[in-house]
């Protein structure tokens, strides 16, 4: 799987935990895409286009995305919120020796949203950490397949990526889980299949 790596701006001790981090994911046989946010760039000299672009492309092209938010900023709170509006799974790093103000509200978060983890860890735990987010994430990550589909759906899905500024396997995930949702048969199989697990 493609991942997308983001954290702040690099410590020499950050530096290594990135490196760490990076490794553990190359190890695991996925291919990592690796950006640090640099607020001090950003106000003095900064492309927004291209740093927009380049970030939006590189969440659009990963399975997931893994967020070092020790040192929060903008630029990570808006990566996360861009990769849980493309519905992709995101794992958020804390360093446990950090006095992070966003560590509660990111940790109350993850309680809600199946898409949303947060970790605390320790330089001794981290590769162990985002193993275990590996082996979790594979249950939630989008299935992908293909779909055969006519002109006429496939014109509605084009006006649609353009006017309702969607993209097309969001309109379809949309009209799915809208029909998935209404289906009262499908829900007795769900709350039969629940009832078995306890």
């Amino acid at each position: 799987m493609r991942v997308f790596y983001v954290s702040s701006k690099q410590s020499p001790k950050q530096k290594t935990l990135n490196q760490k981090i990076s490794k553990t994911l190359e190890n695991a046989g996925h291919k990592v895409d690796f950006v640090v946010i640099d607020e001090e760039e950003i106000a003095t000299n900064f492309n927004l286009d291209k740093n927009y672009q380049k970030n939006i492309n590189a969440i659009k092209k990963a399975d997931f995305v893994i967020a070092e938010i020790s040192s929060m900023t903008s630029g990570l709170f808006f990566i996360i919120a861009s990769t849980l509006n493309e519905k992709k799974p995101v794992l958020a790093l804390n360093n446990s020796k950090s006095n992070s103000a966003h560590a509660k509200s990111m940790a109350s978060y993850s309680l809600k949203n199946k898409l949303f983890a947060y970790k605390e860890y320790t330089e001794n735990t981290i590769s162990q950490d985002v193993s275990a987010f590996l082996l979790d994430v594979k249950k939630i990550i989008d299935t992908k397949f293909i779909l055969i589909i006519s002109p006429e759906i496939d014109h509605y899905l084009e006006w649609a990526s353009i006017n309702r500024r969607m993209h097309k396997a969001q309109v379809v995930r949309r009209a799915v889980e809208q029909v998935m949702n209404e289906d009262k048969e499908y829900k007795k199989v769900l709350n039969k299949e629940k009832r078995a697990k306890k």
